[in-house]
């Protein structure tokens, strides 16, 4: 995949594109968003985990990914308006296939991933959702289908959270899904990004 490394206003990001990639065609897109340890100024902390980290050792993919980095002394709520903003203008691009708007997020990125579904719930098609968690209360606005992981013995985001999200979306009729791995601490994604099924119900 081609990877730039680009800016919009002050949010500094990364994105990959397709091999083969023509303008003239529709393309899904992928927005990742990261933990707290890949905030910074250096955007090659975007390969450390996620999807980027799969590209970084050659992986190719049928999707646009794009990154957003957040700055080291703030968290990624501090940057939500712009985010927001971002995503709304990227997704003018007429190459992008707007009904195949994806999402994805770990931890620190997990807990930004539910509010961007709260916040923006008509762009949004499908996400997958790392140890985060939300204001649960709030989730029956979210449209997307949603698959939520978590580890059992997370001791830095408790899995209740994914739990509280997910049955809360399920008991307002929206669709959603929890997977909990019992013999994983915090780190329940670098195993599940290495996945081809991630990417397939994502896509499917």
């Amino acid at each position: 995949m081609k990877i730039e490394k680009s800016v919009f206003g002050t949010l500094r990001y990364k994105i990959a594109y397709p091999e083969n990639f023509d303008k003239n065609k529709k393309y899904p897109v992928l927005f990742f968003m990261h933990g707290a340890g890949e905030r910074g100024d250096n955007m090659d902390l975007l390969d450390i985990h996620g999807v980027f980290y799969e590209i970084k050792k050659g992986r190719e993919f049928d999707f646009i990914c794009i990154a957003p980095q957040c700055e080291a002394d703030l968290v990624w709520f501090d940057k939500l308006p712009f985010v927001k903003e971002f995503i709304l203008d990227f997704i003018k691009n007429p190459f992008v296939d707007v009904s195949n708007v994806l999402l994805s997020g770990i931890s620190m990125g997990g807990y930004m991933s539910w509010q961007l579904l709260m916040s923006l719930p008509e762009v949004f098609k499908k996400a997958v959702i790392f140890c985060g968690g939300g204001m649960y209360w709030n989730a029956g606005r979210i449209k997307a289908e949603v698959w939520a992981i978590h580890g059992l013995k997370d001791a830095t985001v408790y899995v209740e959270e994914s739990m509280k999200m997910v049955n809360k979306i399920l008991a307002t009729g929206g669709k959603a899904k929890l997977t909990i791995m019992e013999e994983a601490e915090h780190n329940c994604w670098t195993v599940n990004y290495k996945k081809q099924e991630i990417y397939d119900w994502l896509l499917s």
